[in-house]
């Protein structure tokens, strides 16, 4: 209901999310423009998320942090994108983590076997020296893929922990297909860091 008055929106208010309700024409993206533009006036840290993918604000809110000689990056579907690497740093448990809340886990033991196994194959692509991102990950997930970086490294070390996990490929093949579908997705190129 529109009542005419003023409302202001404080810092500490939009501080942890603000969401934006309104039908169309409502004025939602002049309000949202309005608090990103005072963010970046003011040089605050600004991550703003469109669920609709409007590159126009996009484009709006670029050319304005450049006037305003604010660094802008973003990470989109549609047009000219940076790409993220969501398993970039951290060692091995904290990737799989990451790899594992990806999905809701109907039974515990086929969750614990698959943080095993992801442990094990984020372990061998750092000893290969292989940059890990989505990307990556979906391409050395299978042992075989494994085995031929054993043999390309010439290291028979590699080869053990490859054999424990070809016994629980079959267990985890649904979290496996998730990970390659990402990768192969019409945005699995947004997550390819290499």
């Amino acid at each position: 209901v529109y009542s005419g008055q003023t409302v202001q929106l404080t810092d500490k208010d939009a501080n942890l999310h603000t969401l934006a309700i309104g039908t169309t024409g409502s004025g939602k993206t002049t309000g949202i423009a309005n608090i990103i533009e005072s963010a970046i006036c003011r040089r605050h840290p600004l991550i703003y998320i469109d669920g609709k993918g409007d590159l126009e604000l996009a484009k709006r809110i670029e050319q304005f942090a450049q006037k305003k000689d604010v660094p802008f990056y973003l990470f989109s579907m549609v047009g000219e994108s940076l790409k993220y690497n969501p398993i970039a740093f951290g060692g091995y448990t904290s990737k799989k983590d990451r790899i594992i809340e990806l999905r809701e886990w109907s039974e515990d033991h086929y969750r614990k076997i698959a943080e095993g196994y992801l442990q094990t194959v984020f372990k061998i692509l750092e000893k290969a020296n292989i940059r890990i991102d989505l990307y990556s990950l979906a391409k050395h997930l299978q042992p075989y893929a494994l085995y031929q970086l054993a043999r390309d490294r010439n290291d028979s070390s590699m080869v053990s922990e490859i054999e424990r996990l070809e016994s629980q490929v079959n267990n985890i093949c649904s979290l496996i297909a998730e990970i390659e579908n990402i990768a192969s997705s019409e945005i699995g190129h947004l997550f390819d860091c290499q």
